[in-house]
């Protein structure tokens, strides 16, 4: 037992004095940049606008480009749309996206810790009355062909004017800043047909007519009382939910009501 002891104590010795040297650069858009190995950190500003701080256990390279975006700021779902729920109207902050590359896309490493930062401007959220706490940097998800935000690893940085992303194993993607444009936003869950007041219809969007073979957007509404529905859909449809009372000589053999709506 002893000897496990000392080989942990050593282990994270030696991780403390790697973590002590870092390798802050510099770099620009287009251009690789070198990811130090041995757990010695990395951070890395590209171009003063998007930062990549990681530590990794061998060294790789990464590019950072700016890419026309793969979808509109219409499509943004939560990373797991069973546990969170994300409402709300969304714009994009750039006219592009952050696409990162790690080793010329020859492999999707994972043996990082790596947070990226994307910087917004502040005058651009007064202007559209767009709540701090409401700016996001999204990662693009292909099978969903839109944006999904990881709520448990965002952030914001107010003293540098940043959205981040926290924790990352593996950082190759397309990432966009997004804004969430809702006023009210607490009031904003879509209600029953039946409410008196309030928003009782779900839009669901449209697929942007450039995307040929790629699948059909995912999209969640979410209730007040947090029913959450998920669709695809290849036109513009609007989805309205009521509550009614469920008479028990309408249920199928063997089954119960388990609610009084």
């Amino acid at each position: 037992m002893k000897h496990y002891l000392k080989l942990l104590f050593l282990t994270a010795y030696g991780l403390k004095r790697a973590h002590a040297e870092s390798d802050d650069t510099t770099a620009f858009f287009g251009r690789p940049f070198k990811i130090a190995g041995a757990n010695v950190r990395s951070e890395v500003a590209v171009s003063n606008e998007f930062t990549i701080d990681a530590y990794s256990a061998t060294v790789h390279t990464i590019t950072v480009t700016r890419n026309h975006p793969s979808a509109t700021a219409d499509y943004v779902t939560p990373l797991d749309p069973s546990s969170t729920a994300i409402v709300g109207r969304w714009v994009a902050l750039n006219k592009y996206s952050y696409k990162v590359e790690v080793d010329n896309g020859q492999t999707n490493a994972d043996d990082m810790i790596v947070k990226l930062e994307a910087k917004y401007d502040p005058t651009q959220l007064q202007a559209q009355k767009i709540p701090v706490s409401d700016v996001y940097l999204g990662m693009y998800n292909s099978t969903r062909s839109g944006w999904v935000i990881d709520t448990e690893r965002a952030n914001v940085q107010l003293n540098e004017n940043h959205a981040r992303i926290i924790g990352l194993n593996a950082p190759a993607g397309e990432y966009m800043l997004l804004g969430r444009i809702t006023p009210n936003l607490q009031n904003f869950f879509i209600q029953f047909a039946s409410a008196s007041s309030g928003t009782t219809n779900w839009t669901v969007n449209a697929p942007p007519s450039r995307m040929g073979t790629l699948p059909l957007p995912l999209q969640v509404g979410v209730w007040v009382d947090g029913l959450r529905m998920l669709i695809r859909s290849p036109e513009q449809i609007i989805v309205q939910a009521d509550i009614r009372a469920a008479p028990a000589e309408g249920l199928p053999s063997g089954y119960m009501v388990v609610c009084k709506c």
